[in-house]
Formats: structure tokens, C-alpha cells, sequence
């Protein structure tokens, strides 16, 4: 057994990096505003909704109204959190978004008090006062990207930090989710899904309708959705199957240091991303901080 989520650990983590240098690399050369970024949205979300059916575990799907409220609560929060996240690594380096994007714990540990009876300790309120330092460490810190230099903007820690905020609040609906329907996995993952498309459909058809949006559809942008779809929808699954059959105190704590480790290993051997030395003070700070948030 140990050895079993030892592997599916191992395969989240390369999976969790692969996927940030992807979103990274369709940014880069597809996203050149607010209306791509929300077409974005849709398709990786319907491309998602798609091939979650093909995947493991195979079960017949069951349904009913009360299960509509926490996906469709999640795919409210996610869609402004991904968009946020989306034009945050237009602006700053991938490896700190994504370490930022990490701190989303924040706040399911402090919801926790009000829905769950949970407790903040004094290791996690330090937990708290790091992410503060490492904000700063974070905005007085530089980056190179294709060989030149830049520096970080006010503008990029306030969408860094607010894609972490609603991606956080998303996650108390799924929480919740699992604690009312533990074996409805599939069901909450196809349903938050269609639900961002049809939410986001709407303005898409009009952006395109008033030449706001210019749709891409190259072999390209095609196979980066389907690879960051397949990949998201494989981490989710593990996500979901472990959020409440392992201790709070040991899993979030373990899936952020992961990230955090795999993303910045893949940004510097993929995209030759360099950061400053006061950003790898942050980068350490953080894997202390996201540690005691969980103790």
C-alpha cells in the first residue's frame, strides 16, 4: 500500500510540473488578453468534461439536484482563479506563480474554523507570517526569460495571490463534496467542468461576435489542451481519492512541497527560467511555511 501511493505521489509530482510548463508555453503564444484567456477556460475545461469518462475508475454514474451545489460553487471560484493564474504568468516568473498559487491551503485552513471546528495552531499562524516574507522576498525579486531580464510587478503578486484566493475557496467546495458523496468522484469533476463551459460560452460567442476574440485552433493549441486536460484530470482524480483518506496535517502540507519542487525543477530544465537569489530565499521559506500550515 505504501509503495502503491508512494508511485501515485511520484507520478503527481512530474505530472503537477509538466503540466505548469505547458499552461506556460500556451500562454505564452495563445493567450494576448482577458477574452483569450477565458476561451482558454472553456476548452481546457471541456476537454476535461471529455475524457474524464475514458479514465479510471470505471463505474456507473449516479446523479441527483443537491449534488449540482459545490461543483457548481467550485466552477464559479476556479474559472476567476484560473483566469487570475493565466495572466499572472504573462506578467511574472511560472515557478513563484505557481509557489503562490501553492498557498491556496490558506484558505480551506481557515475556513476549516467556521465549517469543519478545525483550529489554527501556533506553527500554522507562523506558516501565516512566512507567506507574508515571502510575498516580499517575492516583489523584490527578478527573473529572466528568454534571456532577458525583468523584474516583478505589483500587478503580478496581486493576480498570483488572487488566483490562490479563489482556487482556495474552490477547494472548500470540493471538501465538502467529498464529505457528503466520498465515492462521487467522477461525477463532481464532469459536472464543475460543464458547468465553466457554460458558464464561459456565452461571453465567448459574443468577444467573437464583437472581434474581441480571435479563436485559435491550430494542432498546436490542440494538442497543449489535450495534454494539460489528461494531466489535470489524472491529478484530480488522485486529489479527490485522497483528500479524505489521508490526515489534513500530512496531505496538503505533502501536495504543496511537491508542487512547489516539481515546478520549480521543470521551469529551469524546460524553459531555462532563472531567478533571482532572494526568490530561491522565498522558494525555501515557502517549503518551511507550507510544512508547519499543515502541522
Amino acid at each position: 500500500m505504501i509503495v502503491v501511493a508512494f508511485s501515485v505521489f511520484l507520478l503527481f509530482t512530474v505530472l503537477r510540473g509538466f503540466h505548469a510548463v505547458v499552461t506556460k508555453m500556451i500562454q505564452k503564444d495563445y493567450v494576448d488578453g482577458f477574452s483569450a484567456s477565458i476561451f482558454l477556460t472553456v476548452v481546457y475545461s471541456l476537454a476535461q468534461a471529455l475524457f474524464l469518462p475514458l479514465m479510471p475508475p470505471y463505474y456507473s454514474y449516479s446523479y441527483e439536484p443537491k449534488m449540482l451545489v459545490n461543483p457548481f460553487f467550485f466552477a464559479v471560484f476556479f474559472m476567476v482563479g484560473y483566469i487570475l493564474v493565466i495572466n499572472a504568468l504573462g506578467k511574472g516568473p511560472i515557478s513563484l506563480t505557481n509557489i503562490i498559487n501553492s498557498f491556496m491551503q490558506l484558505v480551506p485552513i481557515i475556513a476549516g474554523i467556521f465549517l469543519w471546528n478545525d483550529t489554527i495552531g501556533p506553527f500554522q499562524w507562523v506558516g501565516i507570517g512566512l507567506f507574508v516574507v515571502i510575498l516580499f522576498l517575492f516583489n523584490e525579486s527578478s527573473y529572466e526569460e528568454d534571456n532577458k531580464s525583468k523584474g516583478i510587478t505589483s500587478g503580478w503578486i496581486l493576480m498570483a495571490v488572487g488566483s490562490a484566493l479563489f482556487g482556495g475557496i474552490s477547494v472548500i467546495f470540493t471538501k465538502q463534496h467529498m464529505i457528503l458523496y466520498s465515492d462521487a468522484i467522477k461525477e463532481y469533476l464532469i459536472l464543475f467542468n460543464l458547468m465553466v463551459v457554460v458558464m464561459g460560452l456565452p461571453y465567448v460567442l459574443w468577444a467573437v461576435y464583437k472581434k474581441k476574440l480571435k479563436i485559435k485552433l491550430d494542432k498546436r493549441y490542440l494538442t497543449f489542451i489535450i495534454i494539460t486536460a489528461l494531466i489535470q484530470d489524472i491529478n484530480n482524480i488522485i486529489f479527490m481519492y485522497y483528500i479524505n483518506r489521508l490526515n489534513g496535517a500530512f496531505f496538503f502540507p505533502l501536495i504543496g512541497i511537491l508542487s512547489i519542487v516539481s515546478v520549480v525543477i521543470m521551469s529551469r530544465l524546460l524553459l531555462k527560467e532563472v531567478i533571482s537569489k532572494k526568490a530561491y530565499v522565498g522558494i525555501l521559506i515557502s517549503l518551511v511555511s507550507i510544512y508547519l500550515l499543515g502541522i
